[in-house]
Parts: C-alpha cells; structure tokens; sequence
C-alpha cells in the first residue's frame, strides 16, 4: 500500500501550521487494523466480565453482577472511543516538525520539533503486518514515573500505509535537521 499525500486532509491541520510552513505528508490510519488492535486488548476485560457474569448467575449477588457489567462495559467502551475518535486521527509532517491530531471530544494536537526527536522507530505488528500497514514511533524525552519504575512514553502514526517509507522519510529530515543544528553549512564535515 503506497504512502499517498492526501489533499482532503490537509485542511485538518491549517489552524495550527504556521505562515512558513509547508506540509509535506499527511495521512490517516487504516480503519480495519486501528480498530482491531483495540478490539483484541478489549478482549481481556469483556472475557473477565463474562467469566464474572457466569459466577454471578450461579451465585446470585448484585456486586457480582456490577462487576461483571463494568469490565464488559469497559471493554466495550474501550472499542466505541477509538471507532468515535478515528475521525478526528490524522497525521502529517512538515518542513519544521511532526504533527499528530486526535481527539474524542475536541480536538488535540500533539507537535514535535525535528530538533526535539531523539528516535524514530517503525514497529510492525501481527495484525498490522495483515493489513499492510505498520506504526511509526517518536520519542523525544518524555517519561512517565509509577511504582514501577520509569518508562518513555511514545508518540505514535499507528496504522499506517507503508510505514517503512514514510519511516526513511522522517528519518531523513530529522537527521539533516540535526546536522544543520551541530554543524551549520560553513562548519559541516
């Protein structure tokens, strides 16, 4: 599946682009896999909820049965916000940095400067690879502390047509961005 610029989604992103700025990819996820992927981790609260379910109906109690309609519930919500949402998901890249737009309610952006990128990633799934489409993945710094330790938190382009060469792409300008910054053109090896 080739990674195509797509003119209709452009406007997704003119109320936060800049004068001199020139989008140069935007793209949306693929529906099918952006919802399995949730589907299938869906899978775990709803069977709990049913296995909970079986245990209420044997034994009769009304927190039983809360339980069991919560977890079902939460799976099932988990399910109805990504298909709501998917509408709202697009992503793009600029001559400055990388955008992505989501949202359920509203809408969010989330933007990273090429000069803030410290790795780029491309990750393919199972179901991702069935589909032919695959995650792109951003990090720059950003952690997240719990009782576990610390973890990086990503930002992602899930689900999208030929990851690899939109990959190359990102990875390229973020490399030139990075020499322009080190090593401006009098200086540069």
């Amino acid at each position: 599946m080739p990674s195509t610029f797509d003119q209709n989604i452009l406007p997704a992103f003119d109320s936060i682009k800049d004068d001199d700025e020139t989008i140069l990819w935007v793209g949306k996820p693929e529906y099918k896999p952006y919802i399995l992927l949730v589907a299938l981790g869906a899978l775990i609260p709803i069977a709990f909820g049913i296995f909970i379910l079986s245990m209420a109906l044997e034994h009769p109690e009304v927190m039983l049965f809360l339980m069991a309609f919560g977890a079902i519930g939460v799976g099932v919500g988990m399910i109805v916000w990504q298909h709501w949402g998917y509408s709202n998901v697009c992503y793009a890249y600029s001559n400055k940095r990388v955008l992505i737009r989501q949202g359920f309610i509203g809408t969010d952006f989330v933007t990273l400067d090429y000069d803030k990128i410290i790795d780029v990633s491309v990750n393919v799934s199972i179901i991702e690879r069935y589909f032919n489409v695959g995650t792109v993945r951003f990090f720059s710094g950003k952690t997240e502390s719990s009782k576990n330790g610390t973890h990086d938190i990503y930002d992602k382009w899930q689900c999208i047509g030929s990851p690899y060469e939109v990959f190359k792409k990102v990875k390229q300008i973020t490399t030139e961005m990075k020499k322009d910054v080190h090593y401006p053109n009098k200086l540069r090896p």
